[in-house]
């Protein structure tokens, strides 16, 4: 797949991570990649991809519902270094309903499904740009 991305920081984000669920939508005769959305994915035990930790973070706390993580088994482990950081970031960035922290490492526990982090992205950005709901072109 060929689609064009716009950042205003460079190199976009969603390049720092193996495999991500990226949005894409027709303009005209072109794909475009919807401005600063993805998801990292990982496999799991089952060879399932699922996205790490809370399916809602960073989305508006108005458009909770239905989706929720679920307990999953990443092979390999999905694995985040939290050494350098203090215990409210720790807290912050890396829950206890979703991570388990030991030794300085944050290891994921929880997670959403393809369709699960689509659901949330489908009711909320993407149907606010217009790309589905109502107002879709």
């Amino acid at each position: 797949m060929t689609f064009h991305a716009y950042d205003h920081y460079g190199r976009p984000r969603f390049a720092n991570y193996d495999q991500v669920l990226l949005y894409v939508s027709w303009d005209g005769d072109d794909l475009v990649h919807q401005k600063y959305l993805f998801q990292p994915v990982y496999m799991t035990d089952g060879g399932d991809w699922f996205g790490c930790g809370d399916p809602y973070k960073g989305v508006s706390e108005n458009h909770r519902h239905g989706v929720t993580a679920e307990p999953v088994v990443f092979e390999p482990a999905v694995e985040f270094d939290v050494f350098s950081l203090s215990a409210e970031q720790i807290a912050e960035r890396y829950p206890p309903d979703y991570f388990d922290v030991q030794s300085g490492v944050a290891i994921c526990k929880r997670g959403a499904s393809l369709e699960g982090l689509f659901e949330v992205m489908r009711d909320s950005y993407l149907t606010a740009r217009g790309i589905f709901g109502k107002n879709a072109s």
